[in-house]
């Protein structure tokens, strides 16, 4: 009945990650020291992750006034039978019933975790004040007040970051490689200097011994 409309849903979504350095990590001391032990005494890096939906509904369409036909009509049907799924999530949550029908759609598969979950979630209606969608307003205004009654759990999803860790691990495990190498050829190089100067003190000490005896046959020598 919006000719200038999508019809269809857009949805924003954003994930967002951050590191979290030792020093302002607000978790319990007993979580943090069981990081360390994980780790064996090396602080495995842990990362905070977040996601924020931005959500544009489409709205719902009665078929006997937009008079859809066609390729019309088969989008109608989607965006309703999405809206109907959604609806069928808030009653569930709003009546605590047991089973949840996340799965029904894609919709509802993508906000699952703004359906009774660990998400902040603000829901925006919109309504219409011509009396000829009397209708259409009383159920999105009931829509509203079920979905009211939905309680989220908001929780801080942290993991841990074994993919740096493990780099951090391998370039530390390079650098000392790397080190040990260099110490190895200062040492064989101070071994070849030793090695170097000790012949050298050979043949001097050879040299000496061979004066002093060549001195001592000149002094016993016999006169004529």
């Amino acid at each position: 009945m919006n000719t200038e409309s999508s019809r269809s849903h857009a949805i924003l979504m954003v994930h967002v990650r951050r590191a979290v350095h030792e020093e302002d990590n607000d978790a319990p001391f007993h979580e943090k020291d069981s990081k360390r032990d994980l780790s064996n005494g090396h602080g495995i890096p842990t990362v905070r992750k977040s996601k924020q939906l931005i959500v544009d509904l489409a709205r719902s369409e009665r078929l006997n006034k937009s008079g859809s036909e066609g390729h019309l009509l088969e989008e109608a049907k989607f965006i309703n039978l999405s809206l109907t799924s959604s609806g069928k999530c808030i009653n569930a949550l709003a009546e605590n019933s047991p089973h949840i029908p996340i799965r029904d759609s894609k919709l509802t598969r993508l906000l699952r975790d703004s359906f009774g979950g660990s998400a902040r979630t603000s829901l925006i209606v919109t309504i219409g004040p011509s009396s000829r969608h009397h209708a259409e307003t009383s159920s999105t205004i009931m829509f509203g007040q079920r979905a009211m009654k939905v309680v989220n759990v908001l929780k801080l999803k942290e993991e841990f970051d074994y993919e740096s860790f493990w780099w951090k691990l391998e370039n530390q495990v390079e650098h000392l490689t790397v080190e040990i190498d260099r110490q190895q050829k200062l040492r064989d190089n101070d071994r070849v200097e030793m090695e170097k100067n000790l012949r050298e003190c050979q043949k001097s000490f050879a040299e000496a011994e061979k004066s002093l005896v060549t001195r001592s046959e000149v002094v016993v020598a016999p006169a004529v």
